[in-house]
């Protein structure tokens, strides 16, 4: 597998779970459990009941979300 650069990636560039896993370091089954609970993880798009997709601005978006600057 080719490893994704985040840098590289086109804002509409649609992603595998793969993709994202290995981009985010959070691991597959995490991101089909958000998907099944309907909660948490970034939006996805199902062009068929078997395929799911990423879109690289939302993952970044949803990574952005979550960015903390301060302990307190």
């Amino acid at each position: 597998m080719t490893t994704l650069i985040p840098a590289q990636l086109h804002p509409e560039q649609h992603l595998t779970t793969e993709q994202v896993s290995e981009i985010t370091g959070i691991a597959k089954p995490t991101f089909e459990g958000w998907r099944s609970r309907k909660n948490g993880g970034p939006k996805f798009t199902k062009p068929s009941p078997q395929i799911i997709r990423y879109k690289w601005a939302d993952v970044k978006a949803w990574l952005d979300a979550g960015t903390v600057t301060s302990a307190a």
